[in-house]
């Protein structure tokens, strides 16, 4: 399923695939990555076209948790890795070992603000310690 917006002499903004039909290459596949300092989790997304879709931590779709695509390439999310459960920027920030200084967060980049779509995407993020710096 496709959906897109158009406006009079303004380029098509893709909600799912972009334009092209059965090209397997037209597929969303958006580039993440993130960076971790000083407790604060830094998640980029990098989409081949403008995207105007939404970044959540997933099952938290609350503001302080969530980075809107302002029909750009690149949409940032930055989390507080130090948040507890209770707090107001507490984004499902998790230690899979208590005893790890390691914090991993489950993120969604969905294609649309609002809907759930098949061409939605799932990551978990991990930072240690030191972020993701090789501390050889």
């Amino acid at each position: 399923m496709q959906i897109f917006a158009q406006e009079s002499n303004e380029e098509i903004v893709s909600f799912g695939r972009p334009p092209g039909g059965g090209d397997n290459s037209a597929l969303f596949i958006p580039s993440v990555s993130a960076t971790c300092r000083a407790g604060l989790m830094t998640i980029k997304v990098e989409t081949q076209l403008n995207f105007v879709g939404v970044v959540h931590s997933r099952d938290y779709r609350k503001p302080q948790c969530s980075g809107y695509g302002e029909n750009s390439k690149v949409t940032l999310l930055r989390i507080n890795m130090l948040a507890e459960k209770g707090d107001e920027d507490y984004c499902g920030i998790f230690a899979s070992d208590p005893k790890s200084d390691e914090r991993s967060v489950a993120v969604a980049v969905r294609t649309h603000k609002t809907l759930e779509l098949v061409d939605d995407k799932f990551y978990m993020i991990t930072c240690g310690k030191a972020g993701f710096q090789n501390t050889k």
